[in-house]
């Protein structure tokens, strides 16, 4: 059995080598896009989560150990073509490869859609790349659908 908590100062160090993984999938996956995860690693730390009022994240454990996490925040979204609206994003999401089919994705992301309703956001939005089918039909099966397609070429 798992539980699923807010985030905590002592959760970093988990949190930061689970976004490592992240980094090295992507890397490794289309190398031509990403970064490799040490250089992200460099840049990109997951503190924001934990400190600032405006981010939030929450960490599922077993036994009194970390084995996954999501991370997000809710802003406005203001633009001259669309309605405003306030919206929730999911910045980060892992759950560890021998946890994976569990729920515990599922229960993540059901933590992350509350504390944005509580937050007044009216609407949820993810980036997916493409090739990251998994990712994809988790998002789906749990009613994300695609609103806009940013689509590019290399020149």
């Amino acid at each position: 059995m798992y539980t699923v908590r807010k985030a905590e100062q002592r959760d970093l160090d988990f949190m930061n080598n689970a976004l490592f993984e992240l980094n090295k999938m992507h890397h490794e996956a289309v190398p031509s896009e990403f970064k490799p995860p040490e250089e992200v690693d460099a840049s990109k730390s997951l503190t924001r989560y934990i400190t600032e009022d405006s981010c939030f994240a929450y960490v599922a454990e077993k036994a009194g150990e970390p084995i996954g996490f999501i991370a997000g925040h809710v802003k406005e979204l203001l633009s001259p073509i669309t309605k405003s609206r306030s919206m929730g994003s999911i910045d980060e999401l892992f759950v560890a490869a021998s946890h994976r089919r569990e729920g515990i994705g599922s229960k993540l992301l059901a933590e992350l859609e509350s504390e944005c309703k509580q937050r007044n956001a009216t609407d949820v939005f993810v980036e997916i790349w493409e090739f990251n089918e998994k990712a994809r039909q988790f998002y789906e099966a749990h009613g994300l659908c695609t609103r806009v397609r940013w689509a590019g070429k290399k020149l």
